[in-house]
């Protein structure tokens, strides 16, 4: 009778732990509808937006401009941005008038361990530029990863400010290591195939159109200079074909025009080029240089990259 009692005792607490499992449901239900209204009723993506304009506009060195700024939140934190601008002052020349885009796209992936740090995606979109970008923030220290993306002629002349009209766009991908002030690390494999300059004035020289394509430009980079694997320009059949398998660039933290180059190669020039710029003929060492049997001539390039000449072996 004792163990008809005992069992009933046992049956009984069973019942009342099952007889609780709906109301402890109920009460998780109760718990997130709770919380989903706080977050509703709370103005979160509006302090969170907010605090990012702030942070953007406190960013004296790299003034970003946009249109408009919108946060989703569903899968990853995601910032898009529309009709950005990013100033030469966060390229490192304040000159440039920076780089558009239509669309920029930044979303917060995960926390990474080697190196610790954050890893964000990004993407920049405008007319003719699709950039797929990967970037690893640390303590310090960035690595950021270009990978599959198209980069515009003008994109290239809008940054750099150059004094050239460029058309065409790059395929790029490429390793950057950076201290957040200069790249210090990394890989590039750069490709064009329509790369040229349209017709135009430089300075004194009235360029009838040269294609720069095929293009080819490939390197590393370790402790501030850059070790050139591969540089072609153009092939037999354009106006001028050029070749360079070694080299270095010496990076300048204060001045990007006293980048130190040191680059040997070879270079074609047809007779179609050397009638379009008669200059060249007068120009003491190419009168000096010898051509080879396939009508390449050596030609060695080394100096500051602000005052850089050819110089024809």
């Amino acid at each position: 009778m004792e163990k008809q009692e005992k069992l009933n005792e046992n049956e009984l607490a069973q019942g009342i732990y099952l007889s609780g499992t709906p109301i402890f449901k109920l009460s998780a239900v109760a718990v997130l509808i709770m919380a989903f209204a706080f977050f509703m009723n709370f103005p979160f993506e509006e302090k969170v937006k907010s605090s990012i304009v702030s942070a953007i506009k406190k960013n004296k060195s790299c003034p970003v401009s946009y249109t408009n700024l919108d946060l989703d939140f569903f899968l990853q934190p995601t910032l898009n941005f529309k009709n950005m601008n990013i100033p030469g002052a966060c390229l490192g020349n304040r000159r440039s008038p920076g780089l558009d885009f239509d669309k920029f796209n930044l979303v917060l992936k995960r926390p990474t361990v080697l190196p610790p740090g954050m890893l964000f995606s990004a993407k920049a979109v405008n007319s003719s530029s699709d950039l797929n970008i990967f970037a690893t923030a640390g303590i310090g220290s960035a690595i950021i990863r270009i990978e599959k993306s198209q980069v515009a002629g003008s994109l290239i002349t809008s940054a750099a400010n150059l004094p050239v009209n460029i058309k065409g766009s790059l395929s790029v991908d490429a390793l950057i290591e950076s201290d957040y002030k200069v790249p210090t690390g990394g890989s590039f494999h750069i490709t064009s195939k329509d790369l040229n300059l349209p017709p135009q004035r430089i300075v004194i020289l009235d360029i009838k159109g040269l294609s720069l394509a095929p293009l080819v430009l490939k390197g590393s980079m370790e402790e501030g200079v850059v070790k050139l694997q591969r540089l072609q320009i153009g092939n037999s059949t354009t106006k001028i074909e050029a070749i360079f398998t070694d080299g270095t660039i010496k990076i300048n933290k204060i001045n990007p025009k006293r980048h130190m180059v040191d680059l040997e190669g070879r270079v074609r020039l047809s007779e179609e080029f050397l009638k379009e710029f008669p200059v060249l003929g007068l120009y003491q060492p190419f009168q000096k240089a010898s051509m080879d049997k396939n009508g390449f001539y050596r030609i060695q390039l080394k100096g500051p990259i602000g005052k850089l000449r050819p110089n024809f072996l």
